[in-house]
């Protein structure tokens, strides 16, 4: 069963990653498919690089800074996502500059 579907559109180019085992790709009309058996979400690698930080003593890429950061910034997303789908339509197209229908 999938859990997690991201896809990325612009340009002309679509990306479609389906439960971090496979990637498609398209382009125009071409389309490229990329598979794996593992589910690679990049845990291990991260824990990997976390240790040999400490270990070099020197600071991970990752800052906590960093990590915080996103966490606000995609909670705002969120609170905004969920304050405009409970306003009215007219008043949700009206805030984006949008006409409404």
């Amino acid at each position: 069963m999938r859990k997690e579907l991201y896809e990325v559109h612009g340009g002309g180019k679509s990306a479609i990653l389906d439960d971090f085992r496979s990637l498609t790709l398209y382009s125009g009309t071409r389309r490229k498919a990329l598979r794996s058996r593992n589910q690679d979400k990049g845990h291990a690698r991260e824990l990997e690089h976390f240790f040999e930080s400490l270990a070099k003593g020197v600071r991970p890429e990752l800052s906590f800074e960093s990590c915080a950061h996103t966490t606000e910034v995609m909670f705002r997303i969120l609170e905004r996502l969920r304050k405009e789908s409970r306003a009215p339509r007219h008043e949700a197209a009206q805030s984006s500059g949008g006409a409404h229908g």
